[in-house]
């Protein structure tokens, strides 16, 4: 994957995706999904990059082989310009991390069509640059710029050009495309340029240095926790995700690999322990609990307008 500043080009992605799995050799096992957790109902995965682009579709969680979209959100009133990063927040509104537009929009749910945003976060003082990933956190919206910051706006709505509440800075974030937010407030990042996952104290602002530090990747980009509060790294450099244990810390191993997801680009992993990943190629595959190593999805979605998948959000 190649990410350049004015134009993107992802040539080689990555969001993170992988399934609660098996124990490894170490004899480490992952945290097994809630026994009273249901599935996902909705996926929602963007478009990017070279034509054709600048498109979000949402289809049922249970589909399999060639579907229609739900909803489509597409159009010059969307304002839409490379979609990358994707949360659906408590409401099942979508936030959306616009690269090329260089902004935040939030759009309400179910909304389809070329319809506009409820909310955008652009312009004046909001210093993004490039944001290529975000996620929703009882309404607060963690943004990882790729322009080398992290920011953080308090319960957005509306237009918002103003600055963010927190912003992170440091010499430790290189190029960063995937954010995830643990149950202790604590933000993890992912640098595509470095090649690393670095983790910041809850309450972390201004220049700050990284509590772990995870290695070993060829190029990280999203991530997500599981219910059981493992971390899920995709590595597009890798065509694979990685799985590692709740309170991993510098240096720590993996405890379990999905391998042969080409060119991923986004994951998610709902609370029944599926978990969701779409391919360069606009593909979606799905794995179920437990999937380790060369696992066999357990459904492959396509949706004939999707050609350049990028980010990925299930509810």
């Amino acid at each position: 994957m190649r990410l350049s500043r004015g134009t993107v080009t992802f040539a080689v992605l990555a969001l993170s995706l992988l399934g609660l799995a098996a124990c490894t050799s170490s004899g480490t096992a992952p945290n097994p999904p809630v026994p009273s957790a249901v599935r996902a109902t909705t996926i929602a995965f963007s478009n990017g990059g070279p034509a054709p682009s600048d498109e979000i579709v949402t289809v049922p969680a249970t589909a399999s082989g060639a579907t229609a979209a739900t909803t489509e959100l597409a159009g010059t009133t969307t304002t839409l310009s490379d979609p990358i990063g994707l949360s659906f927040d408590a409401s099942e509104d979508l936030w959306v991390a616009n690269y090329v537009g260089h902004g935040v929009l939030e759009f309400a749910k179910g909304a389809t069509g070329d319809v506009a945003p409820i909310t955008t976060i652009s312009g004046g003082s909001t210093t993004l640059s490039l944001p290529c990933g975000l996620t929703d956190v009882s309404g607060d919206v963690y943004v990882a710029d790729y322009s080398d910051a992290v920011d953080v706006w308090d319960n957005p709505s509306g237009t918002v050009t103003s600055a963010p509440n927190v912003r992170i800075t440091s010499a430790s974030l290189l190029n960063p495309c995937g954010i995830a937010v643990d149950a202790k407030g604590n933000i993890w990042v992912s640098n595509y340029g470095s090649t690393t996952v670095v983790e910041f104290s809850s309450g972390a602002s201004g220049s700050s240095t990284p509590t772990n530090t995870l290695s070993g990747f060829l190029a990280p980009v999203g991530m997500a926790f599981d219910s059981g509060g493992d971390l899920w790294v995709a590595d597009s450099g890798g065509n694979d995700v990685l799985e590692f244990a709740k309170g991993a810390t510098t240096g720590a191993s993996p405890i379990d690999t999905i391998t042969g997801v080409t060119d991923v680009t986004g994951v998610a992993v709902d609370a029944k322990g599926y978990i969701y990943a779409v391919e360069e190629a606009g593909t979606v595959l799905v794995f179920a609990p437990g999937a380790s190593g060369a696992a066999t999805p357990v459904q492959t979605i396509t949706v004939s307008s999707m050609a350049n998948g990028w980010g990925i959000a299930v509810h």
